[in-house]
Order: structure tokens, then C-alpha cells, then sequence
């Protein structure tokens, strides 16, 4: 039987919203921390209530700590730590849950949970590497928005006041003027805040209807430079998790059902299940697969050597390094694109404001 990732919640009510938020963003970390060493403790022969409960005292985080007595509970009246997890399935994930009840069925538990800690390192590093893409470009736009906002109320119409007629201004200064005292009037604040509303509130409506998120995701995909980005990305994720659920022992089918359903992409699901129906229906995965363009002609080649040998799990594997260093290098090119665009657009900014500033001056000082 699979285990699935519906089930109750996890009984945190009663934390405080921040130990909720810290938890959320520390989950990838606590995970492979409790993967880590419950599979140490069960290797050394610890039982897996003691290790679960050893693992309670010792996390810092009160909310995981909450979580952990849960698991120690259910497993103590007699839930196997699989049924257990998957109750709790929106904070372990479908992957996660399933390698765990592999480990079970076959009584190889703390090897499962060594590869189930190493595939959540990988994904963890991945996200990692795609929040540092972002980082830096995004830190210098915001200072650059917050000086230009500093400069633009309070300095600049301070200035354009003291220099008297607004109709004698260059039109820098004119269009600078203009714009501050639109920034300035509230009723700019409320139209942008009910074309936000509006916007978000057809996204939404979008994304509830039927096939409206995998329409949205295919959208993104085609978008240039990036949507290839994603696609590597994603890619890595279903190969690196279908490489360890075969492993566990699962059919290569329902492997790649669950690695899709793990990639939290419609994109890949819908792409999947259809792959998986042709070879419900008797194809071999290289057949199902060059016709799609949505994956890259190497996948068929190592596909094609894997079916030849039997040995998909090490061509997932090897597939999923190849997408990673393959994103990995678009995002390096993307950090290298998007530096110096920033610095330009800021330098664009502030030059602008600064021309508005001193042209008015150097007309006073000819004129003098």
C-alpha cells in the first residue's frame, strides 16, 4: 500500500505563530537532522520510540518537538512509523513518506533513511541556490528604491520650492516634480492597491479553475531564459526522487508518480501520468519520452542505456546531476546578466534624479 500525504494535521495550535513561521522555514533542515540521526540510532540498535523520543529532548524547535512526540505516540500504540508519518504528509512529503515504508517492508530502515537524508541535502541545496540567484540583485533594487523614495519626498520638493516657478524648470525636473506629487497623493496609493486586489483576485480565480494552475506553469516555461531554468530544475528534482523510490524497490511506474506528485509541479505531473499510461499500455519509457519536448534529448539517451541494463536508479541518479549542474550554471549566468542590469537600471535612476537636481542650477548660475 502507498502512503499517501493526507492525514491530520500537526497539533501546533497551541505554538506561537513565530515558533509555527520558524518551523516552516527551518523544515528542510530539521528533516534532515531527524533523518540523519534517527537512522544512526537505529544502525546502533536503539528502538525506534527511544530514538524518536531522544530526538523530542533534544531539538531546539518546539514545534518539531511537538511533532516528534506525535510520531513516538502513534508508533507506541502500535501505528508503523510509515502510517505515523503519513498522517503528518504535509510536513514530511509523499517522497519522504514512501521511502520510509520501503525501509520497513524490506527491514533495510536506517539505509533508507541515509538516502532519504542525502535526497533532502540535495533539494535543500537547490532551493539554496535559486534564493542566492535572487539575492543580491533584489538587495540592490531595494536600496536603490529606498533612496530614490528618501530623495524624491523629502529632499527634492524641499529643493524645487526653493527655486520659485515651477513653469521656468527644465522638464526633468518638471517630470521628477510630477511624479513626486503623484507618489505623494493617496488616491495613487488606492488605485494601485484595487488593481493589485483585482489582480490577485483573477490569478486566484485563475488558478481555482480547472487546469488553470498547469496552464499558469506552462506559461512560465516558455518564458525565456527563465522558464528553461525551471524546467532543469524541475527535472532534477522528479529524477533525484524517482532514483531513490526505485531504489526502495518501488515499480518505475508508480516511482515516477510519486517523484512527480514530490516536485509539487502540475507540469510535471501531467507529463508524467501521461508517460505513465503509455507504458501502462506497453511502450518503453525512451518512446514515451523523445516525442515530449519538455525533456531534453539526453533523457532518452540515458533512458535508453538504462533499459538496456536494468539499471534506472543510477540513471535517474546521473540525471538529475546533470539537470542540477546544468540549472546551476543558468543561474550563475543569470546572477552574472543581472548584476550589472541592475547596477544599470539603478545607476539610470539616480543619474535622473541628479539631472533633475542640477539643472536647475546650472541654468541659475548662466543666468547669473
Amino acid at each position: 500500500m502507498i502512503a499517501t500525504a493526507s492525514g491530520p494535521r500537526v497539533r501546533s495550535a497551541a505554538m506561537p505563530w513565530t515558533a509555527r513561521v520558524r518551523f516552516r522555514r527551518e523544515r528542510a533542515w530539521l528533516l534532515m537532522l531527524l533523518t540523519r540521526q534517527m537512522a544512526v540510532m537505529l544502525r546502533a540498535g536503539v528502538p525506534l520510540s527511544a530514538a524518536l523520543a531522544s530526538l523530542g529532548a533534544q531539538v531546539g524547535d518546539e514545534t518539531f518537538a511537538v511533532l516528534l512526540r506525535d510520531l513516538r505516540r502513534d508508533v507506541v500504540s502500535g501505528l508503523s512509523l510509515c502510517g505515523a508519518m503519513a498522517r503528518r504528509g504535509h510536513v514530511f512529503g509523499v517522497a519522504l513518506v514512501n521511502v520510509v515504508r520501503a525501509g520497513e517492508e524490506s527491514g533495510q530502515l536506517p539505509e533508507m533513511l541515509d538516502r532519504a537524508s542525502r535526497l533532502l541535502e540535495q533539494e535543500h541545496d537547490m532551493r539554496c541556490k535559486v534564493a542566492a540567484a535572487l539575492l543580491y540583485p533584489a538587495a540592490i533594487l531595494l536600496v536603490a528604491m529606498v533612496a530614490a523614495a528618501g530623495m524624491t519626498q523629502w529632499v527634492f520638493p524641499a529643493f524645487v520650492a526653493s527655486l520659485g516657478d515651477g513653469a521656468a524648470l527644465p522638464w526633468p525636473t518638471r517630470l521628477l516634480t510630477a511624479a513626486t506629487a503623484c507618489a505623494a497623493n493617496p488616491l495613487t496609493w488606492l488605485a494601485a492597491l484595487a488593481a493589485t486586489a483585482a489582480a490577485a483576485f483573477r490569478l486566484s480565480r485563475e488558478l481555482a479553475a480547472e487546469g488553470g494552475r498547469l496552464r499558469m506553469e506552462e506559461r512560465l516555461l516558455r518564458v525565456p531564459l527563465v522558464g528553461d531554468t525551471v524546467r532543469k530544475i524541475l527535472l532534477s528534482r522528479l529524477c533525484m526522487h524517482a532514483a531513490t523510490l526505485v531504489d526502495c524497490g518501488l515499480p518505475l511506474a508508480q516511482a515516477m508518480r510519486l517523484a512527480a506528485d514530490a516536485t509539487g509541479s502540475e507540469a510535471v505531473r501531467h507529463r508524467v501520468e501521461l508517460l505513465c499510461r503509455d507504458l501502462e499500455r506497453g511502450f518503453t519509457v525512451r518512446e514515451c519520452i523523445v516525442p515530449d519536448p519538455f525533456f531534453p534529448p539526453v533523457t532518452a539517451m540515458v533512458i535508453g542505456v538504462a533499459e538496456a541494463t536494468g539499471s534506472y536508479g543510477r540513471a535517474m541518479r546521473t540525471l538529475s546531476r546533470l539537470f542540477e549542474a546544468d540549472a546551476d550554471g543558468r543561474l550563475r549566468t543569470a546572477i552574472t546578466l543581472l548584476e550589472p542590469a541592475a547596477i544599470v537600471a539603478v545607476g539610470a535612476v539616480v543619474g535622473f534624479i541628479l539631472v533633475a537636481f542640477f539643472w536647475p542650477l546650472l541654468q541659475l548660475t548662466t543666468l547669473s
